[in-house]
């Protein structure tokens, strides 16, 4: 009999001269199920990170360091301070971002940071965030650069005015606007 199809998606790294394997459809990821496919892939050094589909079709957040794959997030991971798990929410996220051991990634009403392999899971900003001025909340988030200090995002807000649309920088405790503009 025949083999059956070959398959090579995954995701692979060159290194000028060799190309490796980072994870592809025989990976077993964390948790015991196999790699079906991945979207929304970033690379900082030897750091990957991408949103992974498992082969029973679960969401998960991923990082690739040193030959190691490590789940991130995944959709029974518990949201922090918040209870609950992620759920379908991960499908919401942005490009997520790698850099200097950390990771970075949204979903619609939060912005949260954690090291590479999956430990130190924190929210960074949500929806219960002040606005910097003091005169209403976030309400949703969407793109965003950076992993850490300074970590910079777009989002619409519920400002007094209509006027705390825009884009803000988040270091260290504080939020301060880079450029904000109205709602109309």
């Amino acid at each position: 009999g025949s083999p059956g199809p070959i398959r090579h998606d995954g995701i692979y790294r060159f290194d000028g001269s060799t190309i490796s394997r980072v994870v592809d459809h025989d990976a077993i990821l964390p948790g015991g199920t196999n790699y079906a496919t991945a979207t929304e892939i970033s690379v900082e050094g030897g750091q990957i990170v991408f949103m992974g589909l498992d082969d029973p079709g679960n969401t998960g957040l991923y990082s690739a360091v040193g030959g190691t794959v490590h789940r991130v997030v995944g959709r029974n991971t518990a949201i922090p301070a918040l209870g609950g798990a992620f759920g379908d929410s991960l499908m919401s996220s942005a490009q997520p971002q790698v850099g200097g051991g950390k990771v970075a990634f949204n979903t619609r009403f939060r912005v949260f940071g954690a090291n590479v392999d999956g430990t130190g899971l924190a929210c960074l900003v949500s929806t219960n965030s002040l606005l910097p001025d003091g005169s209403g909340h976030f309400e949703e988030f969407y793109n965003f650069d950076g992993v850490s200090s300074p970590l910079v995002f777009a989002a619409l807000s519920a400002g007094a005015d209509g006027t705390g649309n825009g884009i803000y920088v988040l270091q260290g405790a504080g939020i301060a606007p880079v450029v904000t503009f109205g709602a109309d």
